[in-house]
């Protein structure tokens, strides 16, 4: 595969996973399947496969905890900082 190929692909899956950091709704799924695919197709190591799936994975943690804080916090009527 090209060089520009394999750039392509890793630029599309970091989008998506930033796109997760900001999401009111993140999941993982639609990013892990263009982890797999990239992967299958030849475009990523073994390496940057587990890399850009642990990356992906602590990314919708991260962002579903911060989701969950804020609304327990607007729940009880504390100060909720923008999300």
């Amino acid at each position: 595969m090209s060089d520009w190929s394999q750039a392509k692909a890793r630029e599309v899956i970091e989008r998506q996973i930033t796109l997760n950091s900001i999401s009111l709704a993140p999941d993982a799924e639609r990013c892990e399947g263009m982890i797999q695919m990239a992967y299958a197709l030849g475009l990523l190591t073994d390496q940057e496969l587990q890399s850009l799936t642990d990356r992906l994975n602590d990314t919708v943690r991260a962002r579903r905890k911060q989701l969950r804080n804020n609304q327990n916090a607007a729940l009880l009527g504390l100060a909720v900082p923008h999300a």
